[in-house]
């Protein structure tokens, strides 16, 4: 219904503002992106919700390529921490396989240096992109192998073989004392220990249009994922 939207809320947390874009970003989405959000970005300071609020009017959720994006409070708890995690290297870079919400949200110091592996070429134009298709690990770019300080991952689909592919690539990727954060359903914990040497964090993503709940996993501890996400109850 609206022309124009002016948002202000009594708090400044990413948390309140997360909650105040997300109702202002369905506004835009429901009137065909006609309406105007303005923010106050210098007190919200939080660059991330930002990017994120941009990738998500830009780009619907494609089910062809079994695209569901995750929450928003989501990915700026997943970018937060690839960026803690990384931010003892120089000119650190990452690698974000069939993870476009987290690779255009990324600040864009890391971003200028990192890399989305996808299938879906809306993003070709970009200079990070990297057509990848799951089934031909054996296509990545030799320039790009064993480039990166950390890999995030979220396959289309949920099962083992398509796993093993990405493992692959992973593998391939991946610098040697590199981290590693996946997600997807706890059923798959055997396999992905057993490969990659990863294990289960209590915090849980929330994928709003996904009809089953994942988990992530990584290679490293973290403080941030082993507490619970108020978005997500408890198993």
């Amino acid at each position: 219904r609206f022309d124009y939207v002016i948002v202000n809320p009594p708090f400044i947390t990413a948390a309140v503002w997360t909650m105040n874009i997300e109702g202002s970003s369905g506004i835009n989405a429901e009137y065909g992106g006609s309406s105007v959000v303005v923010l106050d970005w210098i007190s919200f300071g939080c660059i991330t919700c930002k990017l994120w609020m941009e990738f998500i009017q830009k780009t619907k959720e494609d089910p062809k390529h079994n695209q569901y994006w995750y929450s928003s409070h989501t990915i700026q708890t997943l970018v937060d921490e690839i960026v803690n995690a990384v931010s003892h290297i120089d000119n650190p870079s990452v690698a974000c396989l069939s993870t476009p919400s987290i690779y255009f949200s990324l600040p864009t110091q890391l971003r200028d240096n990192s890399y989305l592996f996808d299938f879906d070429t809306q993003w070709s134009s970009d200079r990070g992109f990297v057509h990848y298709d799951f089934h031909h690990p054996e296509d990545i770019p030799s320039h790009l192998l064993h480039r990166f300080d950390y890999v995030i991952v979220d396959p289309p689909f949920i099962t083992a073989d398509v796993w093993k592919m990405y493992i692959e690539a992973v593998n391939m990727l991946l610098k040697e004392d590199g981290k590693i954060l996946v997600s997807t359903i706890f059923e798959n914990r055997s396999l992905l220990h057993d490969y990659l040497k990863l294990e289960p964090r209590k915090w849980l993503p929330s994928i709003p249009k996904l009809v089953y709940q994942y988990r992530v996993f990584t290679n490293y501890h973290s403080p941030t994922l082993d507490v619970s996400n108020p978005e997500v109850p408890d198993d």
